[in-house]
C-alpha cells in the first residue's frame, strides 16, 4: 500500500507459544512517553486507544484487499 509503513514483522510458532517479533521502532528506546508513538491501537496496556483518522483510511484500504471484516471498538470502562 502506497503511504503505509511497517516493521519488519515475523510471527513464530515454537514448543507451543506463539511470540510476534518486531525491529525496534526509531527512538523507543529513547522515549518515556510512549503513547506518542501510536497511530492506531494502544501501546500502554489498553490504557489509551488512538485512532488517526487518517491512518484509518489507509487501514481501509488494508482490510478491503485482504478481505478483512472492520470491527468497532467500544471503551468498556464507560459503560
Amino acid at each position: 500500500m502506497p503511504d503505509l509503513y511497517h516493521l519488519a514483522t515475523c510471527l513464530v510458532n515454537y514448543c507451543g507459544h506463539r511470540v510476534i517479533c518486531q525491529s525496534i521502532i526509531p527512538g523507543i528506546l529513547n522515549n518515556n512517553d510512549l503513547s506518542s508513538l501510536a497511530e492506531y491501537g494502544t501501546v500502554d496496556d489498553k490504557k489509551n486507544i488512538v485512532a488517526s483518522e487518517e491512518f484509518h483510511k489507509l487501514m481501509l484500504k488494508v482490510v478491503e484487499a485482504l478481505n478483512i471484516k472492520v470491527n468497532k471498538v467500544v471503551d468498556a470502562s464507560n459503560d
